[in-house]
């Protein structure tokens, strides 16, 4: 069986089991767990239909799963909402990544129509605009440089990538007049750890808000919530890396600690003026030196880097 036709029938099957949670919202909560369990269960296992123990399309595959996942959880628990959703609505609102809690339904954008539509096609020319540096992120010849010069032009260009795909993925559900959150470009020049990830991925750090923070103290226990919700997100994404990678490696999870830490640190911080002209660069330096934990373990599989990654960082 080839790649494709591997990678369809996951995709199409992970498609199913997540409109199953349309109907799990409304049952009572002792079907509703065990139920819940077995539709994730079955779901998060979809990538292994793909054959190969390391795989960039199993990777890739995973990250649309996960997605599909966040959105499983939030149908089966947030009941209130999702009740007044119909199954045709419920059944689209699945491919819409942008909005990850409750439907946006029929809701329209306030933004004119032509606004939406440049929206659209810029962030499209930015997508599109990543794809020489990303190629050429990957053919330069970095054993002459260091590590970490290397590992920073390689996260940034993908790092900005994401986001064009992420905006570009929200724009076209705007223009079809559907709400849909995309993340803006300032993330790149957040003051600190907690403003970047205030601003970096917003419909997902609205679902972190929406079941982890708020459930385990929000605003009372900052720290505390802070660092739960980093623990979860840890987790979700060595699920990620380990289809990538081919194993579990505990990369992401120290990561994710790394920066929960630093995120709890920096929650009430809001550099200006002159703070803030520094605090860039001491931000985006933290942020490129604590990825390495997140994207060495790709280097196991998918031969990531050309430099040797440091060796208390191989995984």
């Amino acid at each position: 069986m080839s790649a494709f036709v591997e990678a369809t029938l996951a995709l199409t099957l992970g498609y199913l089991l997540a409109s199953s949670s349309y109907f799990l919202g409304r049952l009572e909560v002792r079907w509703r767990f065990p139920l819940f369990v077995l539709v994730s269960s079955l779901l998060l296992a979809c990538p292994l239909l793909i054959s190969g123990q390391r795989s960039l399309l199993r990777g890739m595959l995973t990250g649309v799963i996960v997605f599909l996942w966040l959105k499983v959880w939030d149908a089966s628990w947030n009941v209130r909402r999702a009740s007044a959703n119909t199954l045709p609505d419920f059944l689209m609102h699945l491919l819409n990544f942008g909005w990850l809690v409750g439907t946006p339904g029929s809701q329209f954008p306030k933004q004119p129509f032509p606004g939406r539509a440049i929206d659209f096609v810029g962030w499209c020319v930015g997508l599109g605009g990543t794809v020489l540096p990303m190629c050429w992120a990957f053919t330069f010849d970095w054993e002459r440089l260091p590590f970490l010069v290397e590992h920073g032009a390689k996260a940034l260009i993908i790092l900005v990538a994401l986001l064009c795909a992420f905006n570009a993925h929200a724009a076209l559900w705007r223009l079809a007049g559907v709400a849909s959150l995309s993340s803006p470009l300032s993330a790149l020049f957040a003051g600190c750890p907690a403003e970047f990830w205030r601003r970096w991925n917003r419909p997902v750090s609205r679902w972190y808000g929406e079941h982890i923070f708020n459930r385990v103290g929000g605003v009372k226990r900052p720290f505390v919530a802070i660092l739960i919700t980093f623990a979860v997100s840890g987790l979700m994404h060595e699920y990620l890396v380990a289809m990538f990678a081919g194993r579990v490696t505990g990369g992401p999870s120290a990561f994710w600690l790394v920066q929960g830490c630093a995120a709890g640190a920096t929650f009430r911080l809001h550099a200006r003026g002159w703070e803030y002209a520094v605090a860039v660069p001491l931000t985006f330096v933290f942020n490129v030196v604590s990825s390495v934990l997140l994207f060495a373990p790709l280097d196991a599989g998918l031969s990531f880097y050309q430099n040797d990654v440091f060796g208390w960082l191989w995984f």
